[in-house]
């Protein structure tokens, strides 16, 4: 889950319909993993754009979702659950499912965990190459020490070295371990 997240709604007033489309939002479990508030008050709006959302997000900046008219309540969950996570996050079993329902490839960055500084490195030069990749690739990141076998099973040869890089596409059961050199040209 992601609790380190928080969705608000600006809206100038609660018969607005864009305020009527957020509480649609709400009952429909967009929301089911954020916390979510709204704000009418004047002084608050002050300097938002309204009417708008803003996810805030301890990751990274906020960031304004401003496009409010008529908006489906896919088109707004969808905005939100490509920016309500890190673009580079752990794969255990909460974030799993996202994982697989994204319906986009996903990368596995195996790291040594114990290895605090490459482990950093590592991450931040995937998380340079899933910026580059936003929408089509869904990244994540989990011992490769801890789960070598996950290593194996992702086509990466017994004797791999971490970090490491693969990637699966699930629906259509194909895997692609990377052999390359770890840098953003490769």
């Amino acid at each position: 889950d992601n609790k380190n997240s928080a969705v608000v709604g600006y809206f100038k007033n609660k018969e607005s319909d864009e305020y009527k489309q957020f509480l649609k939002n709400l009952d429909d479990a967009t929301f089911e993993e954020f916390s979510a508030a709204e704000v009418f008050d004047e002084k608050l709006l002050e300097g938002e754009v309204v009417p708008s959302l803003k996810l805030f997000r301890s990751f990274a900046k906020p960031v304004v979702f401003s496009e409010m008219k008529n908006q489906d309540v896919e088109v707004v969950k969808s905005w939100i659950f490509s920016n309500g996570y890190p673009l580079v996050e752990e794969i255990s079993q909460a974030s799993w499912k996202r994982f697989t329902t994204s319906g986009m490839r996903i990368a596995f960055v195996f790291v040594d965990n114990t290895d605090e500084k490459v482990t950093k490195e590592t991450l931040e030069l995937a998380d340079k190459v899933a910026q580059e990749s936003k929408g089509e690739i869904k990244w994540g990141h989990f011992d490769g020490v801890k789960y070598a076998k996950q290593m194996e099973m992702m086509r990466l040869p017994k004797d791999q070295k971490v970090p490491a890089f693969s990637v699966i596409n699930i629906q259509k059961k194909q895997i692609w371990p990377y052999t390359g050199e770890n840098n953003v040209e490769d």
